[in-house]
């Protein structure tokens, strides 16, 4: 559960502002596959075009990668266990590149 402070300052920055193009933007900017194809070009490009630098720079990024999430994040996630603030608050709305709206009551 969060504390009052984090509550607050949530459904402050949660809260509707009246910008509905906002919600839009952060969604689809905030979303993985929305830039999946840009990561995938950007990766292709550099295996093609890239000497061998780029190339060791591209393995070293996927394996820092693959080693945070797997030896940092994912057991800093399980250790603290704090869940999502529209998991656990009734009144946060869940907005999504698809639909910004605000839950139904």
């Amino acid at each position: 559960m969060p504390s009052a402070l984090d509550h607050h300052l949530f459904l402050f920055f949660n809260a509707d502002r009246g910008w509905p193009w906002m919600d839009k933007f952060w969604a689809v900017l905030s979303s993985f596959d929305f830039w999946l194809p840009f990561f995938i070009l950007a990766a292709l490009w550099t295996l093609v075009k890239g000497g061998f630098r780029a190339r060791a720079m591209l393995v070293c990024l996927l394996l820092s990668i693959a080693l945070m999430e797997g030896l940092v994040v994912n057991p800093l996630k399980s250790a603290f266990g704090r869940p999502r603030p529209t998991g656990v608050l009734t009144e946060a709305r869940s907005v999504t590149s698809g639909s910004c709206n605000p839950p139904s009551s």
